[in-house]
């Protein structure tokens, strides 16, 4: 059995089970689209609701790639499989407070990002 291959991926190119790919996108910035649709969908293309998002206020790119070398810990539980990157928390808490501040959200946005954080 080939474990490198997804469920999807097995039913779709072993069994030939039905499928339909997308083709065209929604949700994201073109910017992010780009990177996961050069590899898993090679033609997809951009609703144009997406195409005029504003750029993100306080950086420098609208996609931020942040490389590190802090190992992650085990939990302390009896699950062993569960793991924790502290780093990695209190840089995307600190990220959230700091583009916050750099524009006016809206009321609920506001109350999301609070509850994510508490």
């Amino acid at each position: 059995m080939n474990l490198d291959l997804s469920l999807f991926e097995r039913l779709v190119e072993i069994v030939k089970a039905p499928h339909i790919t997308l083709s065209t996108q929604r949700r994201m910035r073109p910017e992010i689209a780009a990177i996961v649709g050069d590899a898993l969908y090679p033609s997809l293309k951009n609703h144009s609701s997406v195409l005029g998002f504003p750029n993100i206020r306080g950086m420098k790119h609208n996609v931020l790639f942040y490389n590190h070398s802090q190992h992650e810990k085990k939990m302390p539980r009896d699950d062993q499989s569960v793991k924790v990157n502290e780093h990695e928390v209190k840089m995307v808490i600190g990220l959230v407070k700091y583009l916050l501040k750099q524009v006016r959200y809206n009321l609920f946005v506001r109350i999301r990002f609070f509850i994510i954080l508490s």
